[in-house]
């Protein structure tokens, strides 16, 4: 294994980037998973660390792989945490004065204050505070958290120590339970009992005052007859100059009594009379209405009378002398009707409805699964026609569409391709838009208009010849005054170079090989044209380079 060492980063690197420091100071331990430790096992592996990144953690090797354990928090009482879950915590030992690990901590003792920025979970059975003084922050305390029913919370309140004192929830009554007596300055609501209390408890008020037989004798008086005593309350009455109640019965003038007047009743015909109840009533056993004459005003049934009593209203034809009632046409659940309008302001609920015109003045919903409309025309006021209106989701609303009966032509939507499909034929005088597809259709289908189609005559006639071109135009040939091929010889009357004319002869296969060959060239200073022999060196080792040099 190779070390890399980077002065510009100051960093430490192996081959395998199994270690590696960087300019900051850090060590980055070699990582990998779980599957990915190596070696798994042996001798030659105690010792070893690298993060574990399915863990998510530091480990090192001893025979196994061991998790270092993670400080949670920084107290008398250090906490460690593996990746199990499982809590360890440093403890002072007495016996063998060292620290060591323990799954519990016995006891914990701090002496100053302990602030605690997150949550604190005691899992214990009792929790002991003996502070002089406990503030709560939170504006509710809730005690049977971890009750799951109305069983659970029974009990659930408050003990004072030493006093017996309680405030208890009882789950059967539903009500809070104290075991002292509670003395407040002030109850708002209602008491639901005070059988344990009596007037006497309760101070007399201004208004409402108390019973007195002196008040009460107070409030009375005697008037006319009437002869009260206040002080003793007593009352007379003064019959010495008043009626028969004074005044006994004599002999032959009785009082009246119920028993003498009803004695003195008896019943004949068809009366029925009971002297001791005092009761009178008619027998009618033996008698109808035929023997009581008709009056004037309380007349007897009779058909005639009945049937002129009642006549037909709106749809309904009645007939006085048959006293029989009708309508237009039978309206049976089964029956079919016929009206000329209807008109609905509600809901119309019916399996089949024939009508010569029907005005819908509210909503129409149709919950059928066919809605057959026969009319040769159908006018729709909305701008908006919907489908597939319950579709949630695009396959829900796939194809649909308008479909012509007999013709077995449609117009649909098809949510795979995203497109409006047409089985037939499509003709409209003008399409805005683009058109995805003309491979059925050639140029001939379409009039030229202003973009012209090609022409060998239009475009020999676009072209011309220029200096040193010569043009057909009926041939459509371009040419010039002879051929300038690289092989070709030509001539020319003069030729003017304003840069450099380099000349090219043969060269053969040799090293070195020294040639006729001459570059011409302009000299401005001299203004003259001058002719520089060079050499062609080539190179046997490399045929490809050649060396050139130029004699003064």
């Amino acid at each position: 294994m190779a070390i890399n060492l980077n002065h510009q980063l100051s960093s430490l690197t192996t081959t395998d980037q199994i270690l590696q420091i960087d300019n900051s100071g850090n060590l980055i331990l070699p990582s990998g998973t779980t599957v990915q430790r190596n070696p798994a096992s042996g001798t030659s592996a105690t010792g070893s660390i690298r993060y574990n990144s399915t863990l998510c953690t530091v480990e090192y090797y001893d025979t196994t792989w061991h998790i270092i354990p993670q400080i949670v928090c920084d107290l008398e009482d250090f906490c460690f945490v593996d990746p199990n879950n499982t809590t360890k915590h440093v403890i002072y030992n007495t016996t063998s004065c060292c620290f060591e690990l323990s799954d519990q901590v016995t006891n914990l003792t701090i002496l100053n204050d302990l602030n605690v920025c997150n949550d604190v979970t005691i899992c214990g059975a009792n929790t002991d505070i003996k502070s002089s003084c406990l503030t709560i922050g939170d504006i509710n305390f809730t005690v049977a958290s971890e009750a799951t029913n109305l069983s659970q919370t029974d009990g659930a309140g408050f003990h004072v120590h030493c006093a017996n004192a309680c405030m208890h929830y009882k789950q059967s009554t539903d009500t809070w339970n104290l075991n002292k007596n509670l003395v407040v300055n002030y109850v708002c609501g209602q008491i639901s009992d005070i059988s344990n209390h009596t007037t006497d408890a309760l101070a007399e008020g201004t208004n409402n005052l108390y019973y007195l037989d002196s008040r009460a004798r107070a409030a009375l008086c005697g008037v006319c007859d009437i002869v009260y005593d206040c002080v003793n309350g007593t009352i007379c009455f003064d019959l010495d100059d008043h009626t028969t109640d004074a005044l006994a019965e004599g002999t032959n003038n009785l009082y009246y009594l119920d028993c003498r007047a009803r004695n003195s009743l008896c019943g004949v015909c068809d009366i029925i009379y009971n002297s001791v109840t005092g009761t009178i009533c008619f027998d009618l056993d033996d008698h109808t209405t035929d023997a009581l004459a008709e009056g004037s005003t309380n007349l007897y049934y009779l058909d005639c009378r009945a049937r002129q009593s009642l006549c037909g209203g709106t749809g309904v034809y009645y007939c006085d002398t048959a006293g029989e009632i009708a309508i237009g046409q039978d309206v049976c659940p089964t029956s079919n009707v016929a009206f000329a309008d209807v008109t609905v302001n509600g809901r119309l609920l019916s399996d089949d409805v024939t009508a010569s015109n029907v005005f819908i003045c509210g909503d129409l919903t149709v919950t059928g699964t066919t809605t057959t409309v026969n009319s040769t025309t159908v006018d729709i006021a909305d701008k908006n026609l919907t489908l597939a209106c319950d579709a949630t989701t695009g396959n829900q609303a796939d194809g649909a569409g308008l479909t012509v009966c007999g013709a077995n032509a449609c117009f649909y939507w098809d949510n795979t391709t995203n497109n409006w499909n047409l089985n037939r034929n499509l003709t409209v005088d003008f399409v805005c838009g683009k058109v995805t597809d003309v491979s059925n259709h050639f140029t001939c289908d379409i009039a030229e208009c202003i973009n012209l189609y090609y022409t060998d005559t239009r475009v020999r006639a676009a072209l011309c010849g220029g200096t040193g071109v010569t043009y057909c135009e009926n041939e459509g040939k371009f040419s010039i005054g002879q051929p300038v091929a690289s092989t070709d010889c030509v001539s020319f009357h003069k030729v003017a170079v304003t840069g450099c004319l380099e000349l090219h002869c043969m060269l053969g296969q040799g090293a070195p090989l020294q040639t006729d060959k001459y570059l011409v060239g302009y000299n401005a200073s001299e203004c003259l044209w001058r002719a520089m022999p060079f050499c062609c060196f080539y190179n046997v080792d490399d045929p490809l380079a050649f060396a050139i040099a130029f004699s003064n």
